[in-house]
């Protein structure tokens, strides 16, 4: 009864058990991450690097780069972090300026999430687009759009938000569990995303 209606718990919490239990690296401090030249960016998210886009939504909405992802410097900031970060990862950030950039960092750190290699200011779009790359949209739709066009529809809320009700045939499927589940999701057909935002 404790437990009804808790959100699922981050996958930092096994590492924070961890961390708490042996403690951490003494950091000296937190340190200032290294603005980064945006002519590397394109080659990092080729490698599959870490590259998290600090920005609110609503900035991400008018175009992002493809194989980044998006956890708006928010109160949610480390959780979501804490549910797709990798320990074991160098991570880079983007930021719309240092002093957001060292926030995160900071806040990041705060979790044991600590290899932040360096941070790219805005201009970092235009280096991707001058290399060739496009910067990616994701377009808001409506339930009658999806329906009509027979989208999948991916319903990423909590398994608590979802009992308040739900998208008949949708598949659900909590955000921070997307990435292990990534490969169940249907091939060769349109998905909309349902989320509580």
């Amino acid at each position: 009864e404790v437990l009804a209606g808790q959100p699922e718990p981050p996958n930092y919490f096994a590492m924070m058990k961890s961390l708490n239990k042996k403690g951490p690296e003494i950091m000296g401090g937190f340190r200032k991450p290294l603005h980064l030249d945006g002519m590397i960016l394109s080659r990092l998210v080729g490698d599959s690097a870490q590259v998290v886009d600090v920005r609110q939504p609503e900035e991400v909405a008018k175009g992002y780069v493809g194989g980044t992802i998006n956890i708006p410097l928010d109160k949610g900031f480390v959780n979501w972090a804490g549910w797709f970060m990798k320990y074991d990862k160098d991570i880079f950030l983007i930021a719309e300026n240092e002093k957001q950039a060292t926030q995160a960092t900071k806040e990041l750190a705060m979790i044991g999430l600590d290899r932040v290699e360096g941070w790219f200011d805005l201009s970092a779009f235009l280096a991707f687009k001058t290399q060739g790359g496009r910067l990616s949209k994701v377009e808001d739709g409506s339930f009658d759009q999806a329906l009509r066009e027979k989208f999948a529809v991916l319903d990423v809320r909590s398994a608590h938000e979802r009992s308040e009700g739900f998208v008949p045939g949708s598949i659900h499927v909590p955000l921070g569990y997307l990435p292990d589940k990534f490969q169940e999701l249907p091939r060769g057909q349109k998905i909309a995303v349902h989320c509580g935002g």
